[in-house]
């Protein structure tokens, strides 16, 4: 639903692995953008926000592709292969790490959606108290994830 915190949720997350206020992609970006944006997020996180019902039936087609196409690319780890005018392969953007998506719809077709987690959240699911206090601390958030990494790397690097 609008106004259920959506966003500002997902940006909160995209915070242990960075300094984020505001989300960095849209559905409203091209595909192109969108791809080669999910090949430089390598081993993080890519928050692509606002999927949401349009009256444009263009703009729903836009945007319908690009969520279809990402999700699809994230599954498979893929891209779109191109060739140039002179007939020698373009460079490829596959997708490096994770996508995360904030939308008020659902995707149609049972293949495209067994490739993704779909997380209700309605108005009153969070407290905005809370998301207050943390959107103040997101220092904090980033740590945590730094502190979290070592102690994998260590017990990985020490068998236990």
């Amino acid at each position: 639903q609008s106004g259920s915190f959506k966003t500002a949720l997902s940006i909160l997350i995209m915070n242990l692995f960075g300094n984020f206020t505001s989300p960095p992609a849209t559905f409203s970006d091209t595909i192109n953008a969108l791809e080669k944006k999910a090949y430089l997020t390598k081993d993080s996180l890519l928050l692509i926000d606002d999927f949401h019902p349009s009256t444009s039936p263009h703009e729903a087609r836009m945007k319908t592709g690009a969520a279809q196409n990402l999700t699809r690319k994230y599954g498979d780890r893929s891209s779109k292969g191109r060739a140039k005018s002179n007939m020698s392969l373009a460079s490829e953007y596959k997708p490096q790490g994770n996508g995360m998506g904030t939308s008020e719809d659902l995707l149609l077709g049972h293949s495209t959606n067994s490739r993704h987690i779909s997380i209700a959240v309605s108005r009153g699911d969070i407290d905005k108290e809370i998301l207050t206090e943390l959107q103040g601390k997101t220092d904090y958030l980033n740590k945590a994830m730094q502190v979290f990494i070592e102690w994998c790397a260590d017990k990985i690097m020490n068998n236990d």
